[in-house]
């Protein structure tokens, strides 16, 4: 089994998102900002059975220039989780991404070998599936580091400037409450 990561909100071809979140993405310009966050998925790709979660707005341009984007990544490694600004690509991803969802559930061990339910979307939720018995909710669409003191996590480009190990996530999450208060 290889290494899982997770992103979302990369914004390919965004040139607004440079002045919006210069903190995180410090690029002369936006092809500057699209080959280091190719370069970026790449590196994390590297092994046979790694994967990586990327949680919506993939791409601000048409099919013909996302498609250029999408021919320079590993093929058959990656789930698309749809966000709001992905929805009118939906048929075209289907061609590039392992997997296309709006919403997906996900199983993580931890170091004991006990499983947790990861629950994956681009917008923060109030409640998530078994929330009450400590599953996870990743997201994105915040485009910050918002902690909200329970087991969601933003794990948005943005939220840190970097594609997160899922392992990393999940191990930081845990250290919240359970939610076993919110049924």
């Amino acid at each position: 089994m290889g290494k899982i990561y997770i992103t979302s909100d990369l914004h390919f071809y965004h040139k607004s998102i440079l002045k919006h979140c210069p903190n995180t993405r410090p690029f002369a310009d936006v092809e500057d900002m699209n080959e280091k966050l190719i370069e970026q998925i790449n590196n994390c790709l590297i092994g046979a059975g790694d994967h990586l979660y990327i949680l919506g707005d993939f791409s601000f341009k048409g099919k013909e220039r996302t498609r250029e984007v999408l021919e320079k990544l590993p093929c058959g490694k990656i789930t698309l989780i749809l966000g709001n600004h992905d929805l009118h690509f939906e048929g075209f991803y289907k061609k590039y991404f392992h997997e296309v969802q709006r919403y997906k559930e996900i199983r993580w061990y931890d170091e004991e070998g006990e499983k947790i339910k990861v629950c994956l979307f681009h917008f923060p939720i109030q409640n998530w599936n078994q929330m009450g018995r400590g599953a996870v909710h990743l997201h994105g669409h915040l485009h910050s580091n918002f902690y909200t003191g329970i087991r969601r996590r933003d794990v948005g480009y943005d939220s840190s400037g970097r594609i997160y190990s899922l392992d990393e996530v999940m191990k930081d999450c845990l250290k919240e409450p359970s939610n076993l208060s919110h049924h």
